[in-house]
């Protein structure tokens, strides 16, 4: 398969991936990006970003541009805007929750077959990945922040501390929607996220329900809601 065909999970191809972060980077003005801080963002290993900007410049689409380091821009900018064809979404639980965040992940894909999210979680980071940068990388690109609250959540210092204030953070500016989604029943009305709408309805926890089934499908139809308003406004 030619290498611009090549598809990563969105259903999106690398080149237009990366056309979409440079975009976004831009923000509407004709400037010129580093190249560390565009693959940064996207999380990829200096071969892979390497090939598909060669690829982008050989097509003529963005060209080289002088900077320590080196750096990107469109080569005609004024045609070039970010496609929204789903929302990034941040997973953040705790391990010991494997089992519901998988239940809860099924039940989004209907929503990823759609194109309207493109779900991730810290299972999918690669062999010799920092863990820690693509976790920021990550976050920090994300358009849905998805909380899995339980007891264990709430006493894992990485989670709460470390993804919790950040995720907050960016909600707070604007940058993400953050969606608690209780798992587990726990005093988590106390938190941070405390006074955001969790889900399922009224912040009843999935265990509670006699059909855990109807309590995620209840999660994906809100979800599916608030991606199509949100990418509809994009």
């Amino acid at each position: 398969m030619a290498r611009e065909k090549m598809k990563i999970r969105s259903g999106k191809t690398f080149e237009q991936r990366f056309l979409d972060e440079l975009a976004r980077q831009c923000a509407g003005n004709d400037v010129a990006i580093l190249n560390r801080t565009l693959r940064e963002q996207l999380g990829w290993m200096d071969e892979r970003f390497d090939k598909v900007r060669a690829g982008l410049i050989k097509k003529g689409t963005i060209k080289a541009a002088p900077g320590h380091g080196g750096k990107t821009k469109f080569s005609d900018f004024h045609f070039q805007k970010p496609t929204r064809n789903s929302l990034k979404a941040f997973v953040s639980y705790c391990h010991s929750d494997e089992a519901l965040k998988n239940s809860f992940l099924q039940h989004l894909k209907p929503l990823e077959r759609l194109g309207l999210i493109d779900s991730w979680h810290d299972r999918m980071i690669k062999p010799g990945e920092s863990f820690a940068n693509v976790i920021t990388n990550e976050l920090d690109g994300a358009d849905l922040i998805f909380l899995l609250v339980s007891i264990d959540f709430v006493n894992s210092k990485y989670c709460y501390e470390i993804e919790l204030t950040k995720a907050i953070e960016r909600n707070n500016k604007g940058e993400a929607k953050v969606i608690p989604i209780i798992l587990r029943n726990c005093l988590w009305t106390h938190s941070p996220f405390g006074g955001l709408l969790a889900l399922p309805q009224d912040g009843k926890a999935i265990t509670s329900w006699p059909d855990r089934d109807e309590a995620f499908t209840s999660i994906a139809k809100a979800v599916h809601e608030l991606a199509t308003d949100l990418l509809a406004a994009a």
